[in-house]
């Protein structure tokens, strides 16, 4: 499901941020191979375009507030 998905979609770990997973549409979305984007941080994305709400985003995962976003 995750690599047929229509819709952008990643894995990251925490507290480090970095994508351990990314999906073929993610990487059509930002134009980054699968390899570039694994060596990305959630931070160093290119899809961070409201960086505040982001992090309020991010804030409520690593506070176990949520466990998932969009």
């Amino acid at each position: 499901m995750f690599d047929l998905s229509g819709v952008g979609m990643v894995q990251a770990d925490t507290p480090a941020l970095r994508f351990t997973r990314v999906n073929p549409k993610f990487c059509e979305m930002t134009g980054y191979s699968a390899a570039e984007l694994l060596a990305k941080t959630y931070l160093d994305s290119p899809i961070l375009l409201d960086r505040p709400r982001g992090m309020r985003e991010l804030t409520q995962i690593l506070r176990g507030q949520a466990d998932s976003w969009s």
